[in-house]
């Protein structure tokens, strides 16, 4: 009787494995081929209307900005008032933007009646900081916000280290009364 040596079925599956790997898919592989750099999406800066203050009145003032989104828009006016100049002040000093966001503007009271544009939608706005949000603060943030027409609505929020406060949900019509000389605010 002849005996032979049995090979295990692991080693077996390992050497039709090693098998198959240096027989390849038939693919010659072929050189890096350079196609130029790698397409990357690039923001333009744009120029945009952020209201400050001149003589406590709501002033326009053209800045540059990242890009037109509402975040970048609403971050610039944060940052204007630190490189403000000419008699323009900011009531923004001491606040810092923490987070915006946008929802579906669905109240029936004060909707606007506007065929171009019938959905509008609310811009929420938390800001965190140890000054106080004053009348003028809420101004700055709410006439800058409604510039764009698709914002019908800005609800504004102060963080403090006690927690959120609730500083309610405006439009700009409200600071009408604080525009300066010959300056007209959105609705």
């Amino acid at each position: 009787m002849v005996r032979t040596k049995r090979v295990p079925v692991a080693v077996a599956a390992l050497l039709v494995l090693l098998t198959t790997l240096v027989a390849g898919c038939g693919i010659e592989p072929t050189d890096v081929i350079d196609e130029g750099p790698a397409p990357v999406i690039r923001a333009r800066s744009t120029l945009t209307t952020v209201y400050l203050l001149r003589d406590d009145r709501l002033w326009p003032k053209k800045i540059v900005v990242a890009s037109s989104s509402v975040e970048d828009t609403m971050r610039a006016l944060f940052q204007a008032g630190e490189r403000a100049h000419d008699g323009v002040t900011t009531a923004l000093t001491g606040l810092r933007l923490e987070q915006t966001y946008v929802t579906r503007y669905g109240g029936r009271a004060g909707t606007r009646n506007d065929p171009e544009n019938p959905l509008g939608l609310r811009l929420h706005v938390i800001v965190n900081g140890s000054a106080k949000l004053t009348e003028a603060a809420k101004a700055q943030i709410t006439c800058t916000a409604m510039l764009r027409q698709e914002i019908w609505a800005v609800k504004l929020t102060h963080t403090t280290p006690d927690g959120p406060i609730a500083a309610g949900e405006h439009t700009c019509r409200e600071y009408w009364r604080l525009a300066a000389k010959d300056v007209q605010l959105p609705p």
